[in-house]
């Protein structure tokens, strides 16, 4: 479509950028914003120790009313696959590894796609198609940790016994949910 005025032009394309800048009425943070910030994993770090006093007489409220108990049995598989291919493979996975690797299995439980598969089929079936959705989380990897990247893909064992025990603790969690 042909434009003669240049002035229009300059203002659509400056406004197309400046809107890309803006906040939106769904999500307020813009979207490169989004992207670089990765809230999904975090590490807490001991700070010290601080002493305060109450004052009055109300006392603490519970900081929420939902199940907030620790989750043992969740913890123990990923910490046995993580200390089991540091046995077998002679790797040095450490606790900010398991973090990611838990944001691999958050995303993977996330994803609908998967969860409908696993809903409506066979284990075999799914186990047949998970190969692409593991690639998938591992390239994800790729951007946010390249060493733990590194260590998965160069080493073709130890990646096959991560991706099969990473879709055996999926689909029995998954299992565990629908029950």
């Amino acid at each position: 479509m042909p434009f003669s005025d240049v002035k229009l032009e300059k203002l659509f394309i400056f406004n197309k950028f400046l809107n890309k800048k803006l906040p939106t009425i769904n999500d307020p943070l813009p979207f490169n914003i989004r992207e670089d910030v990765d809230m999904d994993s975090y590490k807490i770090v001991d700070g010290g120790q601080q002493q305060f006093d109450l004052v009055g007489d109300e006392g603490l409220k519970p900081a929420s009313n939902g199940n907030t108990g620790y989750q043992e049995e969740v913890k123990a598989k990923l910490s046995q696959i993580i200390i089991e291919l540091n046995e077998a493979f002679g790797t040095d996975f450490t606790e900010d590894d398991k973090v990611f690797l838990e944001g691999v299995k958050k995303h993977l439980m996330n994803n609908e796609e998967l969860t409908n598969k696993m809903e409506h089929n066979s284990r075999e079936n799914v186990l047949a198609v998970f190969d692409k959705y593991f690639k998938d989380e591992m390239s994800g990897l790729l951007k946010s940790n390249m060493n733990l990247y590194k260590r998965i893909i160069d080493n073709e064992k130890l990646r096959e016994k991560l991706k099969t025990d990473l879709f055996d603790l999926l689909y029995s969690d998954f299992d565990n949910s629908n029950k």
